[in-house]
């Protein structure tokens, strides 16, 4: 019985430091924020829409430390830990060029994030047909950008990555 009751007690107490880790992670994200004069938020308490998610593909998302929570025409609300992070910046160039003209930037805790990224497991994984374009992750860009050295190169590399692509019958 008394060892029951010191389980209890540990579990209760490995909770509160549990919590109290979390608001200090929340206040921390505030208070960057505050300095950044961006708001703040805290998808945990917000609705995310899960269609918006898939403007940004998991894995680039995952790199920018980033999620897009809310879309409307023209208007993106992107929740991020780091503004000035260089792939961020990336992920608001994308944006751009999809036609976002108003990206709304939030500062977040990466458990807030990672409640957004939770959500990309419920999106339906449907099978892309390739028409006359191809998406090239974030992250790919990066992994070949140091190597590059010449426009032959380039085809080689392409070719290498063409054979990686399972064909669709």
């Amino acid at each position: 019985m008394e060892n029951n009751q010191k389980n209890k007690n540990s579990a209760a107490l490995q909770e509160k430091i549990y919590q109290i880790r979390r608001q200090e992670e929340e206040k921390k994200a505030r208070n960057l924020a505050d300095r950044k004069g961006l708001p703040y938020i805290n998808l945990g308490l917000v609705a995310i829409n899960p269609e918006s998610l898939v403007i940004i593909p998991e894995p680039d998302a995952r790199l920018a430390r980033a999620a897009i929570f809310k879309v409307i025409p023209g208007k993106a609300w992107l929740a991020v830990i780091d503004p000035k992070d260089p792939r961020t910046q990336k992920i608001i160039q994308v944006l751009e060029k999809k036609g976002y003209k108003e990206i709304i930037i939030s500062i977040v805790s990466e458990h807030s994030l990672e409640k957004a990224w939770q959500l990309y497991k419920e999106l339906p994984t449907e099978q892309k047909q390739i028409a006359d374009k191809v998406e090239v992750s974030l992250q790919t860009v990066e992994e070949m950008q140091g190597q590059v050295k010449g426009l032959e190169n380039i085809k080689q590399m392409i070719k290498v990555k063409l054979g990686q692509i399972p064909r669709l019958a």
